[in-house]
């Protein structure tokens, strides 16, 4: 017997956060919005995005963290977890940190989040033509999009790795978490949400980082899906138009 579940989405806008119950089995999704969504919003100027900081944010969602509600969120200093893009914040604060502990604690059950069961994780990029959820209608465009912006293969997937090892520094800082550690694998290029193995399918990574269209520039720059018990847990897709 198969039991969906029905999940939060979280979506902003302007002023206001809107919370939605979608039925998308066994799987959460979150997203990181522009600083004109932030309280108060229509700030002018708009800062330039910076892939680490959204990477970072993301990744925190692929190890089971949800937003972030410190009142501090949509001002400088914030949680990295808060839902608003301000700029490059390429950082976790306190806060970020003493949750991802909770979740990954040394023993006993994690709380504030829902963990990988095995802390050693290894993610993947979805190689060009992948098949992807909404908007990606030719596939992931991860490379292509980030080689044209960043020059080479090597720089990019440097930026990705470094936010990945934000967090595993993060478990390692009170010498007493869980420690969590990444390892890149390849990629076979299998559509988003085959089945398989929830962590450790031979044909891609715990983590799958793609890129695809989402909502056209100035809006939400990527999304996340927390660990699950499918294989689309984790994955990460980032807006090919930001």
């Amino acid at each position: 017997l198969m039991i969906r579940r029905k999940l939060t989405f979280e979506a902003l806008e302007p002023r206001r956060l809107l919370s939605f119950v979608v039925d998308l089995g066994d799987v959460d999704i979150a997203d990181f919005q522009r600083p004109e969504n932030a309280p108060g919003g229509n700030k002018p100027g708009a800062p330039a995005i910076d892939l680490g900081t959204v990477a970072a944010h993301e990744f925190g969602h692929s190890l089971g963290l949800g937003h972030s509600n410190d009142p501090a969120c949509g001002n400088a200093g914030q949680p990295l977890m808060c839902p608003f893009y301000l700029g490059p914040a390429f950082q976790l604060q306190a806060q970020d940190i003493a949750r991802i502990q909770a979740l990954y604690p040394e023993s006993g059950p994690g709380s504030g989040g829902t963990p990988w069961a095995n802390t050693f994780v290894t993610y993947s990029y979805m190689p060009d033509g992948s098949g992807i959820d909404q908007g990606g209608k030719n596939g992931s465009e991860l490379f292509a999009t980030m080689n044209r912006a960043f020059g080479s293969t090597a720089t990019w997937q440097a930026i990705y790795a470094a936010g990945l090892e934000l967090w595993a520094a993060a478990t390692r800082a009170d010498g007493l978490a869980t420690q969590l550690s990444f390892t890149q694998v390849s990629d076979g290029g299998q559509p988003y949400n085959t089945s398989g193995a929830a962590q450790g399918d031979p044909r891609f990574g715990d983590i799958r980082i793609g890129a695809h269209k989402f909502d056209g520039a100035g809006g939400t720059l990527a999304h996340a899906w927390y660990p699950s018990s499918i294989p689309t847990g984790g994955d990460a897709h980032f807006a090919k138009e930001e």
